[in-house]
């Protein structure tokens, strides 16, 4: 900005303020040279963020933020990257939406996906009729949503044996599948 037409600084940013083309443009280019290291990150809205920039020198010098007793182009040129930081931080942030938010139609798994499920439904139904039939009894209350309580009023044994008659089926169904799977 070292321009001879400003004795000091403080006229440079009245001329600034005053719309003088020189001032404005020696402003502009103290900010454009302060984010040298933006450049590449903010090409596409470098000419608004610059904008925006000179909105905000014009606020803060109007508002007498700058009062002369340092360097212009330093504090233009600090308003500038703190400005361009902040952008950066901004535009870092992510906003996470859940699909469902979103409205899209639910896509239709793969077919390799469908055989698997398939599969895996197939083998559950298998285990399911091989095991005993008070086992079979007890997932099906379960599946249905019955709590222990509602199944030991329904069965006339108590919550805590019915939740071993549980367990055991358990065992039983993971000694089968492992078997299966040998």
């Amino acid at each position: 900005m070292g321009s001879t037409t400003w004795r000091s600084d403080r006229e440079l940013a009245q001329a600034y303020l005053d719309g003088n083309p020189q001032a404005v443009a020696a402003i502009e280019r103290v900010v454009r040279a302060s984010l040298g290291g933006f450049r590449t990150a903010f090409a596409a809205d470098l000419d608004d963020i610059v904008q925006e920039i000179l909105l905000e020198v014009t606020i803060a010098l109007r508002e007498r933020r700058y009062r002369g007793d340092g360097v212009l182009a330093a504090y233009v040129s600090r308003l500038a990257r703190f400005h361009a930081i902040d952008r950066w931080r901004k535009r870092r942030v992510r906003h996470w939406v859940e699909l469902d938010e979103l409205g899209l139609p639910a896509s239709d798994p793969l077919p390799s996906q469908q055989v698997e499920q398939r599969d895996r439904v197939r083998g559950l139904l298998s285990l399911f009729r091989a095991m005993p039939e008070e086992c079979q009894r007890l997932w099906r209350m379960l599946v249905r949503g019955a709590s222990y309580r509602q199944m030991s009023e329904k069965l006339g044994v108590s919550e805590g044996a019915l939740r071993v008659r549980v367990l055991r089926c358990r065992k039983r169904a993971q000694a089968h599948r492992d078997r299966e799977e040998v």
